[in-house]
């Protein structure tokens, strides 16, 4: 929930006009910052209190020279739960449900060459995906977590390349990358692909992983006789 959507939703529960509710919220929010940082804490029953404190000046170290470098005083600010608030949040039932996984592009393969074959995957939950157990991270035996395979006992994991956030920033949308069978894409290697993911290796931010699963499939068609790039 934004801004906009916390004043509408004000709005419909006082039954007051959604201007009047932004500009409640607004002035509210604005006369705690400036409460605050004249050094005086504004204390929300139920809710939690705002407040500023000093941070002392230090040495910190620099993580690409080594170099240490001098960190100035400053303020920061701060937020402390309130008792109820807190038992409030505690209560809420913990996510049991498992992510959900489903193809993103997986394209044919109808021209011969070298170089791997990209395709996505898009990892869904209502909490978040844990990103550090894509790419296998996860495994003892360090496998990856995405296997592909195919025709003449074509059997390869795959790795993951490049991960972006979703729109809704809880999932997760992943790039893989395998290598063509002996190294090039030619008629020998027609056929169709199945690309699975592998059992407990991805899970959400509550701990849930995904059980093993076919994610989707890709054809290799290129005309007979064809060489390789």
């Amino acid at each position: 929930m934004n801004q906009l959507e916390l004043a509408n939703a004000i709005a419909q529960e006082l039954q007051i006009g959604g201007y009047d509710a932004d500009r409640f919220l607004k002035v509210t929010l604005e006369k705690i910052i400036s409460t605050v940082t004249t050094n005086q804490p504004v204390e929300l029953q139920g809710f939690g209190t705002f407040a500023m404190r000093p941070n002392a000046p230090r040495t910190g170290t620099s993580p690409a020279t080594g170099e240490p470098f001098n960190v100035p005083a400053r303020w920061s600010a701060s937020f402390k739960i309130d008792k109820a608030f807190k038992e409030r949040v505690e209560a809420v039932p913990l996510d049991q449900s498992s992510p959900t996984v489903s193809p993103g592009t997986i394209s044919d393969i109808i021209a011969p060459g070298d170089k791997p074959y990209y395709f996505t995957v898009e990892f869904s939950d209502d909490v978040g995906i844990k990103a550090s157990t894509i790419g296998g991270k996860n495994s003892e035996l360090g496998e990856l977590d995405v296997r592909v395979t195919g025709p003449n006992g074509f059997n390869q994991l795959t790795r993951a390349t490049r991960t972006k956030t979703t729109a809704d920033k809880k999932g997760r949308i992943v790039t893989y990358a395998v290598g063509a069978p002996g190294g090039v894409w030619d008629f020998t290697a027609n056929g169709q692909y199945q690309i699975d993911l592998l059992e407990a290796q991805v899970s959400d931010l509550m701990g849930n992983f995904l059980s093993s699963t076919t994610v989707g499939n890709f054809n290799v068609a290129i005309p007979g006789g064809s060489g390789g790039i």
